[in-house]
């Protein structure tokens, strides 16, 4: 049996993308926050608006691409990518975290 896992998003960007560069290899990635918005109308039929927001990460010529054009915070895009999960323990309280990351192709 074939899986699949793809994510298609179109949205704004929230902040200014963040470029970093990995110190062993020196590989780039590139994360930034994007904002998807739903209309709809509720049962007393006033117009809401639900607004998601989803991680971004993507890494090598993705970063490059990005570095490039110079995207910005309030930046319209259509990103596609695969769903990610990641865990580590917070330095400072020793807990373990979780994300969820769309991984971009």
């Amino acid at each position: 049996m074939a899986y699949l896992n793809k994510v298609m998003l179109i949205g704004n960007l929230g902040k200014d993308p963040e470029i970093r560069v990995n110190q062993i290899g020196g590989r780039k990635s590139v994360s930034f926050s994007l904002a998807t918005s739903r209309r709809y109308r509720d049962n007393n039929g006033e117009q809401k608006e639900d607004t998601q927001w989803h991680n971004i990460v993507g890494w090598g010529k993705v970063a490059e691409v990005f570095e490039q054009l110079g995207i910005r915070k309030g930046t319209s895009l259509y990103v596609e990518g695969r769903l990610t999960n990641r865990s580590w323990t917070d330095q400072a309280s020793g807990q373990k975290r979780y994300t969820t990351e769309v991984a971009l192709d």
